[in-house]
C-alpha cells in the first residue's frame, strides 16, 4: 500500500529539504540519532532506522527502513516499516498572483 502526502509551504526548495533532512528531532520525534549517512528515530519504545539513499538531488532524495522495531499495543513487530522507502520530492511552485 503506498501512502502519499502534499505540504505547501512558503519556504523556498534548499530551506525546506534542510528541515526534512536536518531538522526531524522537530517534525518528527525529539530522540534522533544521525550517524553517517541514516538516521534513527525513537519515538516511546519503538525505534527505526533509514539509510540515506546515494542518488540524492537537492529537489528529491529517499530513504529505505533498514531496521525497525515498531511495538503497537504492547506487541513488537520487526517487520512494520522494514524495506519501506520514503520518497521526498521538493517541487518550487511560483507565488500567486496579486
Amino acid at each position: 500500500m503506498d501512502y502519499s502526502a502534499t505540504i505547501c509551504t512558503s519556504a523556498d526548495a534548499a530551506t525546506t529539504a534542510d528541515a526534512i533532512r536536518d531538522e526531524m528531532h522537530i517534525w518528527w520525534s525529539l530522540r534522533v540519532e544521525k550517524p553517517d549517512k541514516q538516521a534513527t528515530i525513537r519515538f516511546h519504545n519503538s525505534h527505526v532506522t533509514f539509510a540515506f539513499d546515494s542518488d540524492a538531488t537537492d529537489n528529491r532524495f529517499s530513504w529505505t527502513c533498514t531496521d525497525a522495531n515498531m511495538i503497537i499495543e504492547d506487541v513488537a513487530d520487526h517487520s512494520e516499516w522494514l524495506g519501506t522507502k520514503l520518497l521526498w520530492e521538493i517541487t518550487p511552485t511560483r507565488p500567486a498572483a496579486a
